[in-house]
Order: structure tokens, then C-alpha cells, then sequence
């Protein structure tokens, strides 16, 4: 009887559920299960990725902008980590 929803799309939390007694954050995005079966963007992507490898497809995202996102993802880590800001570099090319 008593609860509510909170939906805000702007951090990983998007859905909160406040019940009388608990509160819950369902996955809405990385595993959640419809029908019984995991989706989600998380899910999806990883599937996808692994499909492609095993059918011997062309994957959907070329290696080198892989590499270039992951080391982005690595100097916000660091940035992060020693409080400054990183240079990457120009081994990103055109990104």
C-alpha cells in the first residue's frame, strides 16, 4: 500500500523502489531477467561480442577504438586516483 518509485536516469541507479519496510534498486540495465531469460544493455553487448567471435563476424566496435576507449578509461582512473588531471596522448588518433 504505501511505497514509491523513484526513477533518475542520470546515475547507475536509475529505478528505486521505497517499500514500508525496504528499499531496492532494481538492475534495469546490466542483467536484468525478462521472461525468465538475463537482457540488458550489459548482457546484450557482451552476447553480441561473443557471437560475433564465434560465428567468425566482424565484431561491431574495431579493435583500435577498443584500445583507445580503454585507456581513456584508464587516465580517469588515474586522474582520479592522484587528484589531476592526465594527458592520453595522441594514441587515440582520431577519436
Amino acid at each position: 500500500e504505501r511505497g514509491m518509485f523513484n526513477m533518475d536516469f542520470s546515475h547507475n541507479t536509475l529505478l528505486e523502489r521505497f517499500l514500508e519496510n525496504e528499499a531496492s534498486h532494481p538492475d534495469i540495465i546490466c542483467k536484468p531477467k525478462i521472461h525468465g531469460k538475463p537482457t540488458g544493455l550489459a548482457y546484450e553487448s557482451i552476447r553480441d561480442f561473443i557471437e560475433r567471435i564465434y560465428h567468425r563476424e566482424k565484431v561491431r566496435i574495431p579493435l583500435e577504438e577498443s584500445i583507445a576507449v580503454t585507456k581513456i578509461i584508464l587516465a580517469i582512473m588515474e586522474s582520479a586516483r592522484k587528484k589531476m588531471p592526465i594527458t592520453v596522448g595522441h594514441a587515440l588518433g582520431n577519436l
